[in-house]
């Protein structure tokens, strides 16, 4: 059994690309979806991740062709704010988060600000 802080892997699929998906605090009621810098990975936010899943439910993605998740089949489409969209709706549809905070580092920071001025209005980016 898993102890209450202790990280679970998920892998989901988004058009075809595998992605990585590093989830924290399973049983928690408010939720933070964590998106990394360009050339990182989800796992940048172990400690922080580790500290917050007292209180929080937390997602951290490797971004296509990072960390764990699958190259891109289609370097053009798949390496882009467009297509990093849309792994990131896809994250929150699949996981449930509908009301979450969004922490975001670099490349991460500009798709919070790009998934809260567009499908994710209501997101509070930190």
């Amino acid at each position: 059994m898993l102890g209450q802080n202790e990280p679970v892997s998920h892998y989901i699929q988004v058009d075809g690309c595998e992605i990585h998906v590093t989830e924290w605090g399973l049983d928690k009621p408010h939720a933070i979806l964590m998106w990394h810098g360009l050339a990182r990975t989800g796992r940048d936010f172990d400690h922080i991740a580790q500290a917050l899943s007292k209180h929080y439910r937390i997602l951290c993605p490797d971004t296509p062709g990072r960390g764990l998740s699958q190259w891109a089949n289609d370097p053009e489409k798949q390496y882009s704010f467009d297509f990093y969209e849309k792994v990131a709706l896809k994250i929150c549809e699949i996981f449930g988060f509908y009301s979450f905070d969004y922490i975001g580092t670099s490349m991460g920071g500009a798709l919070g600000i790009r998934l809260a001025s567009g499908p994710l209005k209501t997101v509070s980016i930190i």
